[in-house]
């Protein structure tokens, strides 16, 4: 086999491999959907206020992705998986405040005992060396439930 034909080979079977991860990752079941009343900073991006699903990536538990119910904001971040005992009766998520913004630090379901711990990115790492971060809770209700 020349070597044009085995780069055209390669090439194909990476844009393959695109494709798959692409359609899987359209398929996920909505874990949450919650109603933010609020600004929020996931990772390197600000999020405006409005309705949002939480999931993780398929066969990546440590992926978590977040997506506005109208599909224009959407945030990919690394979470570490986390169980609770007893599991918490309400959904909630934490956030960390410093000064007018607010990063989004854990997410838990109700009813699940485990749950996400948000990896601190580059921005709110340098923020907190500079500021007193104040932890904020919320719970929230499942808007996926009230149906």
């Amino acid at each position: 086999m020349n070597q044009s034909a085995f780069r055209r080979i390669i090439t194909l079977g990476f844009f393959l491999a695109v494709a798959c991860a692409s359609v899987s990752a359209q398929s996920i079941e909505n874990k949450l959907s919650v109603k933010i009343p609020f600004d929020f900073v996931v990772g390197e991006q600000t999020l405006p206020a409005g309705k949002y699903s939480f999931r993780h990536l398929p066969g990546m538990p440590d992926k978590l992705a977040i997506q506005s119910a109208d599909r224009q904001a959407r945030a990919v971040i690394w979470s570490t998986l986390t169980e609770t005992r007893p599991a918490p009766a309400k959904t909630t998520l934490v956030f960390r405040n410093y000064g007018a913004q607010r990063f989004l630090a854990e997410v838990w379901v109700g009813g699940d005992k485990n749950g996400g711990i948000l990896v601190q990115s580059r921005v709110e790492r340098e923020l907190a060396q500079h500021t007193n971060a104040k932890t904020q809770t919320i719970s929230f209700a499942d808007e996926r439930q009230q149906k």
